[in-house]
C-alpha cells in the first residue's frame, strides 16, 4: 500500500541492523500501551503521561522484540520496527515514543494518497487474507468504499461539513476544531482500518513535527530525525532510497545489498489483483486530497509531487 514492507525488508537485509521479532510490535499502539498514567484513552494529551521507566523495562526485557541481547553485543548496530499505525495515531502514539525514546528517529513512508487508498482498498477485499475468510457478503464498489470512508470523516467532524461555504471549509483547516476531531477520531476501536484516513498525510505529520520543535528540534535538526521516503522513488530506484536512509542512519552502504534488492523484491510482488479507478472517482478523490497535500509540501517546504 505504502511501501513500508518492502522498505523493512531492504533494510532488514544490512548487517549492522537487528530486524525485529516481527515486523509491526505494535508496542506504542494506544490500545496496546500500557504505560499511560491515566487509563482512559480519551484523555487529552495534558492530562495523560508517559511511565517512561516502566515502558523501558518492558522494551528492554530479554525477548526478541527488539534484540537488546544481540544489540548489548554490537553496539554500533540499530534495531527498528515497522509500524504504520504509529503514524495514523499520531496523536497518542507519538507522545508515548517520544516520552520513552526521545533519540529516536522517524522513517516514514508515503505514497499518492490516491493511490495508496485504491491500494489499500484491493487489499482489503483480498479473499486469501485472513480478515476476509468465510465471509459471505459482497465487497463494495471502489465509489461505494469511498462514500463510507468519506461519511465517516465528516461525520466524526474530521473533514469540513458537506455544505459549508468556501470560506468556512477554508478557515476549518488547520483550525482546533479540526484537529480535536482528528484526535477524537483516533480513539474508536470500531472505526475499522481507516483507509482513507490514512491518506490525510498533513493530519498526521502536522503532529510530529509539532513534537519536535516543541522538543527544539525543529528547522534543520528536524531533518536529522524524520526521513520522509516515497514508495514511488523506492519502485524505481530502490539501491538510492535505501542508500539515501542509510546515510541519515550513520551506517555504511553494503556492497552486497544489490543482490538482496533484487531478492527483497522477488518477495514483495504483489497478490491481490486490481482494476483500473474510473477517472471520475479520481477526480473526486484529487478535490478532495488536495488542500491536505498543499499543508503537507508547505510543511515539509516541497515542490508538489504528485499530479493534481
Amino acid at each position: 500500500k505504502g511501501g513500508t514492507t518492502s522498505l523493512f525488508n531492504y533494510l532488514s537485509q544490512h548487517p549492522r541492523i537487528m530486524r525485529p521479532r516481527m515486523k509491526e510490535l505494535l508496542f506504542f499502539i494506544p490500545f496496546r500501551f500500557q504505560h499511560w498514567s491515566h487509563k482512559k484513552q480519551h484523555q487529552p494529551k495534558e492530562g495523560r503521561h508517559v511511565r517512561v521507566r516502566e515502558a523501558r523495562e518492558e522494551m528492554y526485557f530479554d525477548r526478541q522484540d527488539y534484540k537488546v541481547q544481540e544489540l548489548k553485543l554490537h553496539p554500533s548496530s540499530i534495531s527498528f520496527e515497522a509500524t504504520p499505525d504509529y503514524l495514523m495515531y499520531s496523536t497518542f502514539s507519538m507522545q508515548a515514543i517520544l516520552c520513552t525514546l526521545p533519540w529516536v528517529k522517524i522513517l516514514i513512508t508515503i505514497r499518492n494518497p490516491i493511490d495508496r487508498l485504491f491500494s489499500h482498498y484491493n487489499f482489503l477485499k483480498d479473499p486469501t487474507k485472513s480478515f476476509n475468510l468465510n465471509q459471505n457478503r459482497t465487497f463494495p464498489s471502489f465509489e461505494e468504499f469511498v462514500q463510507e470512508q468519506v461519511n465517516i470523516l465528516r461525520h466524526a467532524g474530521v473533514l469540513p461539513p458537506l455544505n459549508a461555504n468556501e470560506d468556512d471549509v477554508n478557515s476549518f483547516y488547520g483550525s482546533p476544531q479540526e484537529r480535536a476531531a482528528w484526535s477524537r477520531y483516533q480513539v474508536p476501536r470500531n472505526q475499522g482500518d481507516r483507509p482513507l484516513a490514512r491518506s490525510l498525510y498533513a493530519l498526521q505529520l502536522e503532529e510530529w513535527v509539532e513534537a519536535l520543535e516543541a522538543l527544539g528540534r525543529g528547522g534543520q535538526t528536524l531533518q536529522q530525525d524524520i526521513l520522509i521516503v516515497h514508495q514511488e522513488e523506492m519502485n524505481n530506484n530502490p539501491h538510492i532510497v535505501v542508500n539515501r536512509v542509510l546515510d541519515w542512519l550513520g551506517l555504511p552502504n553494503n556492497e552486497n545489498m544489490t543482490q538482496l534488492f533484487k531478492t527483497a523484491q522477488h518477495k514483495m510482488v504483489t497478490q491481490y489483483t486490481t482494476k483500473t479507478m474510473k477517472n471520475s472517482t479520481r477526480k473526486f478523490l484529487q478535490k478532495l486530497f488536495h488542500p491536505y497535500n498543499q499543508r503537507l509540501y508547505k510543511l515539509l517546504s516541497w515542490e508538489p509531487i504528485w499530479d493534481e
